[in-house]
């Protein structure tokens, strides 16, 4: 089964037709669902920007924002509970304690935990054009 995405972007390059209508301004995109390695809409949508940031770099600043959207949806809003959850981290198969986080390092988080939640402001991360996003993602 195939499914089809139709990205209303401002883009004069790309016209789709469907039923005798023209829709200017459209990217089309042809996506089949399969496992674990379909993108998702958005990483879609983000990509695309992406690439139209040769025609205005406006653009760039959208798919980044569209990226951090997307990371923030699947991260904490929280460092201190971050680090918790990396220090109880228990092996999947084994079920034996394989704490992600240093014992010294967990407890000066947590001895600090108040002023590092809130020195962390998460907003910042939209200021990030693509570019910048995806090199600290790789990092």
């Amino acid at each position: 089964m195939f499914m089809l995405l139709i990205l209303f972007m401002p883009c004069p390059n790309f016209l789709v037709t469907r039923s005798h209508r023209l829709y200017p301004h459209a990217t089309l995109a042809l996506a089949s669902p399969a496992p674990a390695a379909t993108p998702t809409p958005n990483a879609v949508t983000a990509t695309s920007a992406a690439y139209m940031a040769t025609q205005h770099p406006d653009f760039s600043m959208l798919a980044a924002r569209i990226s951090v959207s997307n990371l923030q949806k699947m991260t904490l809003k929280s460092f201190s509970e971050t680090a918790t959850k990396l220090h109880e981290h228990v092996h999947p198969v084994t079920k034996q304690p394989a704490p992600l986080l240093a014992d010294d390092v967990y407890e000066v988080i947590q001895a600090n935990k108040e002023k590092l939640d809130s020195a962390i402001i998460y907003d910042r991360d939209f200021e990030f054009d693509y570019f910048g996003f995806k090199t600290l993602e790789r990092r």
